[in-house]
């Protein structure tokens, strides 16, 4: 007798295939009774036994994907849709929404300054205008870290700090430091680290916004590039 194959749904993926190199903990509802998330982005292929690309979530249970389009896609995308993503580089929680930050435009326009974008819980929106192309260089920003100091988000981005003010993007503070790689809030004051724009022994990889400037911050065994700032044992490490 023929026998009729057909295919079956195997076991799901234990865990994530793929590279995200983001991560930080979301409450879609603040105080409503959903439970906290843990959102994962960056080259997220696979994640449990749901196809997810950039952005997925973890409930304890099982893993959410929140947007579809993988890394590298240069078609043109819905409204509300990620497209011609390149990196995403940045991921954070402002005012309650999840953000996310790099090289992409939001919607089917492909525009450069939209490389900022937070999730209303249906569709992705761009935050803000204001990040025109690096003259310098001929390409969009390259967004490489969000952080939020009272009550307002910033961005690192490969031409210093840029400081979101009534949904516009300017600069904050004169450029001092290339490639702004992360901030920190360290007793009550913003720290930035990154590269420096001249001789990589004679500057200050981390500085420290003192109200109307940055400032080197003096330690001769900080110099050159700086990727990260974190708090520890109330320290401010790089």
């Amino acid at each position: 007798a023929q026998c009729t194959k057909t295919w079956l749904e195997g076991q799901p993926v234990r865990g994530v295939i793929g590279g995200p190199s983001l991560a930080t903990t979301w409450d879609p509802d603040g105080p409503g009774p959903a439970a906290e998330l843990l959102v994962l982005a960056g080259r997220v292929l696979h994640a449990g036994n749901t196809p997810s690309w950039v952005v997925t979530t973890w409930n304890g249970t099982s893993f959410q994907p929140i947007t579809p389009g993988p890394i590298g896609a240069s078609s043109a995308c819905n409204p509300g849709s990620l497209c011609a993503i390149s990196d995403i580089n940045a991921l954070t929680v402002f005012q309650g929404d999840l953000v996310i930050a790099g090289q992409f435009s939001v919607g089917d326009s492909f525009n450069s300054e939209l490389n900022i974008a937070r999730w209303t819980g249906t569709q992705w929106e761009a935050v803000g205008t204001g990040l025109a192309p690096d003259v310098n260089r001929g390409l969009p920003f390259r967004i490489l870290s969000l952080g939020v100091w009272q009550n307002t988000l910033i961005a690192a981005c490969s031409d210093g700090s840029s400081i979101l003010t009534d949904g516009v993007w300017t600069r904050f503070g004169p450029r001092r430091v290339d490639d702004v790689r992360d901030y920190a809030v360290f007793n009550g004051d913003l720290f930035r680290a990154g590269a420096l724009p001249g001789s990589f022994v004679s500057q200050e990889a981390v500085e420290r916004w003192n109200g109307t400037t940055w400032e080197g911050v003096w330690d001769t065994s900080v110099v050159g590039f700086g990727y990260d700032l974190f708090e520890f044992n109330n320290q401010l490490h790089v």
